[in-house]
């Protein structure tokens, strides 16, 4: 017989470790409510390293671990950077792509694949089409047909494979689309 957890799709494993969330949010809040004090922070709240740390610093009352926190991180990222000159070609323009599923997405300079990474921090320069749809609109992913490819495509390309998805870059479709290695 189904308890309670198991009918609503969510499943405790009473130790404070495992939660498994249902679709329906509302029903797994009532029941983690009951467990803890309950913060819900909605996807894409934070669209910047400094802005998302600061906001857990002042939630947690660690304000100053926060800030210690950034100074490490930028400072790998001006090692970082300062590895990758020489390496970038003044003027290319990087896309971050991926099949997932049946469906290709191209993704900004959110949470999703690295965007930040690339875009804010190593400052690399997304296409016009990516720039005006994606990162100006605040859009961190978006579905695109085959046929759109090439609109979104960089000089350079990063090619998430992780959805499951294969990618076949040999294959005529993807050649004539101009989606080949560069070198």
């Amino acid at each position: 017989m189904l308890d309670n957890r198991q009918r609503h799709g969510w499943v405790w494993d009473g130790s404070g470790g495992t939660v498994l969330f249902e679709r329906d949010i509302s029903k797994s809040l009532i029941f983690l409510k009951r467990q803890a004090p309950t913060l819900v922070i909605p996807y894409g709240t934070y669209h910047e390293v400094h802005v998302e740390m600061r906001a857990f610093g002042k939630i947690l009352g660690k304000e100053k671990e926060a800030e210690e926190w950034l100074a490490v991180f930028d400072d790998k990222v001006k090692k970082a950077n300062a590895s990758i000159q020489g390496l970038v070609k003044e003027g290319s323009t990087y896309s971050i792509m991926g099949p997932f599923g049946k469906e290709f997405y191209i993704y900004g300079d959110g949470v999703n694949r690295g965007g930040q990474a690339i875009y804010q921090q190593l400052g690399l320069t997304p296409p016009d089409k990516v720039r005006k749809d994606l990162i100006e609109a605040k859009i961190d992913a978006l579905s695109i047909s085959e046929e759109k490819m090439a609109d979104y495509a960089g000089d350079y390309i990063f090619l998430d494979i992780s959805g499951g998805a294969e990618f076949d870059e040999n294959s005529p479709d993807n050649q004539r689309q101009g989606l080949r290695e560069p070198w």
